[in-house]
């Protein structure tokens, strides 16, 4: 099996932490921020809440 480049690695961070951050702001588009919970966000982009979090380790507001 190959390894994955530090680079690589990167980069789907990247895609990832953007992912959420344009999940998120769909969701504002379509509710008002008090009715967005995490759970929202990570079914819109698709990922592990797991990853989420480890990517916004604060909670925060009222996203849950």
């Amino acid at each position: 099996m190959d390894e994955l480049k530090p680079y690589s690695l990167e980069v789907n961070m990247r895609r990832t932490r953007a992912s959420i951050i344009e999940a998120f702001a769909q969701l504002l588009e379509e509710r008002p921020i008090n009715k967005i919970t995490v759970k929202d966000i990570v079914n819109r982009c698709d990922i592990n809440r797991n990853t989420f979090y480890y990517h916004f380790q604060k909670q925060g507001g009222n996203i849950r």
